[in-house]
C-alpha cells in the first residue's frame, strides 16, 4: 500500500473512532450522573479500544475527568439536598483500607476466576437493584441517619473497596446496590452519595498517577463530553421514575459484561 493511501486510511480509521468516542463520552457522563457510578467500566474501555490510548495513558485521564465531572455534578445536585455526608466520610474512608488489601491479592487469582467473579458481582449488584423499593418523596439525609449507623457503612465501605481493588470494578457499580440493599439508603440519595465517594477516590488515584503524561487536547474535549452528559443527567434524574433508572443501570451493567465477554474472547484467541 502506497505510503498516502496509508496515511488515509489511519486517518480515516482515527475520525471514525472520535467519532464514537464523543457521544460515548457523553453517555458515560449521563450514566455517572444517573446511577452515580460506571465511570471506570465505561470509561476505560472506550480510551483504549475506540479513543486507542495505552492503558497507562488511559488510566490516569479517565480518573481526571472522572473526578472533575462527579465534582460538578454534586454542584448541579446540591439544591436537591440528597447527599449523604456521613456515608460519604465512613464508606470513603474505610473503602481507602480495603482497596489496597484486595488490590495486594489480585496477582494469585487466574484470569477466568477474576473474569467469573466481576460478572457474578455484576449480577448480584443487579438483582439487588431490583429488590429495593420505590423510595419515599423525603430524601432529606437526617431523615435517613439510620440508614448509616457506623458499624453497616463501615463494613460496606471496607467491603466495596476491598472488592473494588481485588476486581478492578468501579466503586459506583458496587456502592449504589450496596447502599440502597444493605443501608436501606433511598436510591436517588444513594447514587449522589456515590458521586461524591467516586470524585474523592478518583481524585486520590489521579494524584497517585501524576506522573504519567496525559494529551491535554483530547482530555478538554474529553471533558467538555462527559460533562454535557452530566447536565443532562442533573436535568432529568428528578423526572425519571426508579423503575426507569433501574432499567438503565441493568443497561450498563449489561454493556459492562459483553465488553468484558469480548475481551477474553479476544484474548483467547490471540494469546
Amino acid at each position: 500500500m502506497e505510503p498516502s493511501c496509508l496515511y488515509d486510511s489511519l486517518a480515516l480509521h482515527q475520525r471514525m473512532s472520535l467519532a464514537l468516542v464523543l457521544p460515548l463520552s457523553a453517555l458515560l457522563g449521563l450514566t455517572l450522573g444517573l446511577v452515580g457510578g460506571g465511570g471506570a467500566v465505561l470509561g476505560i474501555p472506550l480510551l483504549v479500544y475506540l479513543a486507542g490510548l495505552s492503558p497507562e495513558s488511559a488510566i490516569p485521564m479517565n480518573l481526571l475527568i472522572i473526578a472533575l465531572a462527579s465534582l460538578t455534578g454534586i454542584w448541579l445536585g446540591r439544591r436537591q439536598r440528597s447527599l449523604h455526608r456521613r456515608a460519604v466520610f465512613l464508606i470513603g474512608g474505610m473503602g481507602a483500607i480495603g482497596a489496597p488489601l484486595g488490590a495486594s491479592l489480585t496477582h494469585r487469582l487466574t484470569e477466568p476466576i477474576l473474569l467469573i467473579s466481576m460478572l457474578s458481582l455484576m449480577l448480584l449488584a443487579t438483582l439487588s437493584i431490583w429488590k429495593t423499593r420505590e423510595e419515599e418523596a423525603d430524601l432529606n439525609p437526617e431523615t435517613h441517619i439510620q440508614t448509616c449507623q457506623g458499624r453497616r457503612c463501615a463494613l460496606i465501605g471496607f467491603g466495596v473497596g476491598f472488592l473494588t481493588g481485588l476486581l478492578g470494578v468501579g466503586g459506583g457499580v458496587l456502592l449504589v446496590p450496596a447502599m440502597t440493599f444493605l443501608a436501606r439508603m433511598p436510591f436517588r440519595m444513594a447514587s449522589q452519595t456515590s458521586m461524591a465517594i467516586t470524585a474523592i477516590n478518583a481524585s486520590v488515584g489521579f494524584v497517585s498517577h501524576l506522573s504519567t503524561p496525559i494529551d491535554p487536547s483530547f482530555a478538554f474535549i474529553y471533558l467538555m463530553m462527559v460533562l454535557l452528559g452530566m447536565i443532562l443527567a442533573q436535568s432529568i434524574r428528578h423526572l425519571l421514575a426508579l423503575h426507569t433508572l433501574k432499567i438503565y443501570f441493568t443497561s450498563m451493567m449489561a454493556a459492562a459484561a459483553i465488553v468484558m465477554l469480548l475481551h477474553q474472547w479476544q484474548n483467547t484467541l490471540i494469546p
